[in-house]
């Protein structure tokens, strides 16, 4: 790798938007869960028309079976998982 390109890559690094340290974090918590069948990022992270202030429209595919205790384990997982 050449300096310039390590520079354009570290300043890639350095301006990467939050977004997508918290969609990696939350799509590798829920991806460790049997439950989950599928993850399909949506929007504008999708097509790479995202920006600082947009959204993650993430879509969590669950096992029919395992929905209710999902649902019930959801938030306390999120809260303390990703905090």
């Amino acid at each position: 790798m050449s300096a310039t390109d390590a520079a354009l890559e570290a300043l890639a690094a350095a301006n990467r938007p939050e977004q997508f340290t918290v969609m990696d974090q939350t799509m590798r918590l829920l991806a460790a869960s049997p439950a989950v069948t599928h993850l399909v990022v949506r929007g504008s992270f999708a097509t790479g028309t995202s920006d600082r202030l947009s959204d993650v429209d993430l879509v969590v595919g669950v096992r029919e079976t395992d929905y209710p205790a999902f649902t019930a384990a959801h938030d306390a997982l999120i809260a303390t998982s990703l905090n």
